[in-house]
C-alpha cells in the first residue's frame, strides 16, 4: 500500500515539470508533432492522469488490495479512480 501511495505521488511530483520550461521555469506551448491528430487531448490526459489522477486511482487500487480482492479487480480500480478524475477536470 505504501509503494501504491508513494508512486501516485512521484507522478504528483512529475506532473509539475512535464513540459517545456522557459529560463525563468515559466511554461511554454509544446510543440505540437506532425501528426497532430488527437495531440492535445493526449497532451491535457497525460497531465490531468499525473496531477490528479494517478492519486485517486492508486487510492482505489489500495482499497480494493486491503478487501482482499485480486489483481485485475484492483487494477479495475485503478482505472476508475483515473477516469474519475479525468470526468472531474
Amino acid at each position: 500500500l505504501v509503494e501504491l501511495i508513494s508512486c501516485a505521488l512521484r507522478d504528483l511530483a512529475e506532473s509539475e515539470f512535464f513540459g517545456r520550461r522557459d529560463k525563468q521555469n515559466n511554461p511554454l506551448p509544446p510543440i505540437p508533432p506532425e501528426d497532430r491528430t488527437g495531440y492535445a487531448i493526449r497532451e491535457w490526459t497525460y497531465h490531468n492522469v499525473l496531477s490528479a489522477g494517478s492519486l485517486l486511482g492508486k487510492a482505489c487500487q489500495g482499497t480494493l488490495k486491503l478487501a482482499g480482492q485480486n489483481e485485475e479487480l484492483q487494477q479495475h480500480g485503478d482505472n476508475f479512480g483515473k477516469h474519475l478524475a479525468l470526468a472531474w477536470q
